[in-house]
């Protein structure tokens, strides 16, 4: 007791000063992730934030911080691959649970910014980096996501990425082979790795011995290689196609867990450590707002999701035997609680029967591997000499005993220590203004809901010029979305208020764009969709939204019955014929009403929706030398021409 009273006070000293350290550690067992082992007493000495010697080394006099660790352990700081920041305060949470080092997975302005600060040594919260919008195909997953439709608006959107400053490319499931290829070729001739999902058209041999060095899930993978439950033959076989290429693979494991529990039980979840959660990711929690809870048969889905979880697990501990390249990464906070996040993956991957020294590697040694393959390298998890002094100090062997954050005294990060007890106390400082704010926010989001809105909004934006969020952009443009039919004018105000609150993400801007075409407000459409492009130069929907919003200025009369084939692969799928009216006052009709909706254009460019059982259809018609043609964009970046056959005369006056 003696000796950690002592080292309380010393680390309390320590951590109130404010520039780089070096640091004397004395009597400290070094767990080795490599070797499974934990070392005798032995000293570290830490020079301008990095490890310079280890061994038997005799006390400094003056210029040293000098830590006796006896009875302690030191185990590399932890890493997680796979986080989505939507506040800078998160990174002080996950420093509280010795995670040293994030990747943020889906980055914006904003992000460049908290990664810039968050490089300091003495910055009081986890180390960042972050990947830029992530790419996406024609019709994104996401609204938030880059859109890009061919390959070169692919090559600009890496380029300006890279010129930027990210760390590194995300890209997700729907883009097309070549558009993918023009990514990857790209990403190679400026050095910048990419990471992300595995585009469904192309698959997972396609990003083989490429710039693709990161998969975000391991589910990922399996989904995209598979149209069936796979078998374990399978699974083992593809394990060892991975491990053979050597691909980063990011675990995962745990969020399928999360899932299950906001299933069963959502309130346990919002109840869970409720203090150490900024208020705009709790607002994506809430019942009204919660992906998992937006499934119409949550026992049907509970069962596939644990269906998952065990392929997962398989497929995790074929990946482990074969010796593939596993990182740790969470997908917190959207799926789960900043930093105990990890120690959640942690246990999961042991239940999963992954020996300790394996799973620590994976959080530590091999995620370091991965970071050196970034443009901005770095030397972190190994405690060995040349490393930045990243560790913790812990009072049990995590070999021995399990993982357990209780068990964490002290964090070292780039050689300056934090004292677990000051971090704590400094997120408790704001846990009763916490309390309180989220309450407000299960309020407001209630009122967003009714006639009450014009006052939540209000509330909202005072509480941000305070620099309090309390709701993320995606919850809000979510909103947006869900009432632009029922309520246009709840639509423009939460979409202007979104746009004031996350100014610097182009997503918001083109969401925008989006409602004024709706509302045929069609020159503010064409503001915030030059907004959009200034900052994602080359987004299709935001480029989409301005042609709209220019030709639907245009004048001109039609009357115009059409058959319309829509092909795949040069194969005819369908048909649909339907009549296209549009008036002086520019307003458009069709004889198919209960299939087609969003109409606008000119004399020479429709474009609509066709309702599906996949979701909606986007159809876009172009006239040139008197003839129709156009193309389609289906779910999943499914794309392809249609043949259009005029089956009335045109009627038009320009």
């Amino acid at each position: 007791m003696k000796t950690f009273c002592i080292l309380f006070i010393e680390i309390l000293f320590l951590s109130a000063t404010s520039f780089a350290q070096n640091l004397l550690i004395k009597n400290v067992k070094i767990i080795s992730a490599k070797n499974g082992s934990a070392s005798n007493a032995m000293d570290i000495l830490v020079v301008n934030g990095k490890i310079v010697q280890i061994g038997s080394i005799p006390e400094k006099k003056t210029g040293y911080r000098i830590i006796n660790a006896d009875g302690l352990f030191a185990m590399p700081g932890l890493i997680d691959l796979h986080v989505h920041v939507h506040d800078e305060s998160e990174l002080l949470t996950y420093l509280r649970y010795g995670i040293t080092t994030v990747l943020n997975m889906d980055g914006s302005p904003e992000h460049l910014a908290w990664r810039n600060k968050s490089q300091v040594q003495h910055y009081k919260g986890s180390r960042m980096f972050t990947a830029g919008h992530t790419l996406d195909g024609p019709k994104p997953l996401n609204w938030m996501f880059w859109s890009v439709a061919d390959t070169i608006a692919a090559r600009k959107a890496v380029l300006h990425q890279f010129n930027k400053g990210y760390d590194l490319i995300k890209m997700y499931g729907t883009l097309s082979p070549d558009v993918t290829a023009s990514i990857l070729k790209t990403a190679t001739s400026v050095k910048m790795p990419v990471a992300g999902h595995i585009p469904r058209q192309g698959g997972l041999t396609k990003l083989f011995k490429s710039s693709f060095l990161l998969a975000a899930h391991a589910s990922d993978i399996m989904f995209s290689s598979f149209d069936h439950i796979p078998s374990d033959d399978e699974i083992i076989k593809l394990a060892d196609q991975v491990s053979k290429e050597k691909l980063f693979v990011t675990t995962n494991l745990s969020m399928d867990l999360r899932s299950i529990g906001e299933l069963r039980s959502i309130d346990s979840i919002l109840s869970f450590k409720s203090e150490e959660i900024h208020p705009a990711i709790y607002s994506q929690w809430l019942p009204s707002n919660n992906r998992n809870l937006a499934q119409q048969d949550h026992n049907g889905y509970i069962g596939y999701l644990q269906t998952v979880h065990t392929l997962n697990q398989k497929f995790i501990r074929a990946l482990q035997e074969k010796g593939a390249a596993l990182v740790l990464g969470t997908d917190a906070s959207t799926m789960d609680h900043p930093g105990i996040s990890m120690w959640h993956e942690l246990i999961d991957l042991e239940k999963a029967g992954l020996d300790r020294p394996s799973i620590l590697k994976s959080a530590t040694v091999t995620a370091g591997e991965f970071l050196q393959k970034m443009r901005n390298k770095i030397s972190v998890g190994n405690i060995e000499s040349g490393y930045m002094a990243d560790l913790l100090l812990v009072r049990e062997n995590p070999f021995s005993n399990g993982f357990n954050h209780q068990s964490i005294v002290t964090i070292v990060k780039s050689g300056h220590v934090f004292d677990v007890t000051e971090l704590e106390q400094t997120i408790q400082q704001s846990k009763l203004q916490s309390r309180e704010i989220k309450k407000l926010v299960v309020r407001l989001d209630s009122q967003l809901l009714n006639k009450d809105y014009h006052s939540s909004l209000k509330e909202i934006e005072t509480y941000d010029t305070k620099g309090i969020r309390l709701f993320t952009q995606w919850v809000l443009g979510n909103k947006v979305f869900n009432s632009l039919n029922t309520n246009p004018s709840q639509a423009l105000e939460i979409g202007i208020l979104n746009h004031k609150l996350y100014k610097t993400h182009f997503a918001t801007s083109s969401l925008l764009a989006n409602v004024y075409n709706q509302r045929k407000e069609w020159s503010k459409a064409v503001i915030e969709a030059r907004k959009a492009l200034i900052l994602a130069p080359t987004d299709f929907i935001a480029s989409t939204h301005l042609q709209k919003a220019i030709s639907a200025m245009e004048s001109g009369t039609m009357n115009v019955t059409m058959e319309i084939i829509r092909y795949n692969y040069n194969q005819p799928i369908d048909t649909l014929t339907a009549n296209f009216s549009r008036t002086e006052q520019k307003n458009w009709q069709t004889s198919q009403p209960q299939q087609i909706s969003n109409m606008i254009g000119s004399t020479s460019k429709i474009w609509f929706d066709k309702n599906s059982s996949y979701g909606p259809i986007h159809f876009h018609l172009l006239k040139k030398n008197n003839r129709w043609e156009g193309l389609w964009i289906g779910g999943f970046g499914t794309t392809g021409k249609v043949i259009i056959n005029i089956l009335n005369n045109i009627q038009s006056v320009n």
